[in-house]
């Protein structure tokens, strides 16, 4: 089996995000509440951004990043349309069971969603990447 660490060491996989394959499925009934409020979720591939991916992945999994073949990471490359958005809004929304909080923080990801030539990572927590073309099962 191929480790991320040695797989980072080729500058061509230092450009691709970072798809999880075997993360479980947290949305009850397959349903992303937060994309009815960011209708920009909708129908896009969820992954970690390449140049910030160790703290994403962590708050995903609560697992420490060595063990990051157990999720089968895929990589995929970084397509134009290609939107960032902190994840750390998108927990809190779903942690949160107040309608006022949700609103709260379904608008402030919603206000950190952009695109992957205009986004600066130091302004995002926890970056994830929504992959343009592509379903979600």
């Amino acid at each position: 089996m191929i480790k991320l660490s040695d797989l980072l060491n080729e500058t061509d996989i230092l450009k691709k995000a970072i798809h999880l394959t075997k993360l479980p499925r947290y949305f009850k009934n397959n349903s992303d509440d937060l994309s009815v409020f960011v209708p920009e979720r909708q129908d896009k591939l969820f992954a970690l951004h390449p140049d910030k991916w160790k703290a994403t992945f962590y708050s995903l999994t609560l697992k420490d990043p060595s063990k990051i073949n157990f999720y089968k990471p895929k990589y995929l490359d970084i397509l134009s349309g290609t939107l960032v958005a902190d994840m750390s809004f998108a927990n809190k929304f779903f942690w949160t069971k107040d309608p006022v909080q949700k609103q709260f923080f379904a608008t402030a990801y919603k206000n950190s969603l952009k695109p992957i030539g205009e986004a600066n990572l130091i302004n995002y927590k926890l970056p994830e990447l929504l992959l343009p073309n592509f379903k979600t099962k």
